[in-house]
């Protein structure tokens, strides 16, 4: 059963980031008539709120080596443009330093933006947030 939430309710807001917060799915009513005619007035009305975000020991972790990764990846470039060896080294040194850069700062950011964005949808009973999972 979807939780309802209605808008004459004088705590909507709080149960509504609540719900944001623990991404369960719920149906918001507008019986206050506040004027939600659109998915995109709700979403920007939840993304302008503070929301709890949690890092786990593990997420912490997993971020250090990240940022670990991607440092080692840029001294490994700097190796490469300062060794006055030859140019075999060269590639190999800027290769790997590129690679390590990548995978280090792509991980990072995808540990920053894990959560999820909501499903809007307009009904006649009210309006449907849900994720997909």
């Amino acid at each position: 059963m979807i939780n309802q939430i209605k808008t004459s309710d004088s705590n909507w807001r709080t149960q509504l980031m609540q719900a944001v917060n623990q991404q369960q799915s719920i149906m918001l009513i507008d019986d206050a008539q506040l004027g939600f005619y659109d998915k995109s007035d709700l979403s920007a009305y939840i993304a302008s709120q503070p929301t709890e975000k949690k890092i786990t020991p593990a997420a912490l972790l997993s971020m250090a080596s990240n940022v670990g990764l991607t440092g080692i990846g840029v001294w490994l470039v700097r190796l490469a443009i300062v060794d006055p060896e030859p140019t075999s080294k060269l590639s190999l040194l800027v290769a790997g330093g590129i690679t390590c850069i990548l995978t280090g700062s792509l991980s990072f950011q995808r540990h920053l933006t894990a959560q999820s964005p909501p499903s809007i949808e307009m009904t006649l009973e009210g309006i449907r947030i849900y994720w997909d999972k």
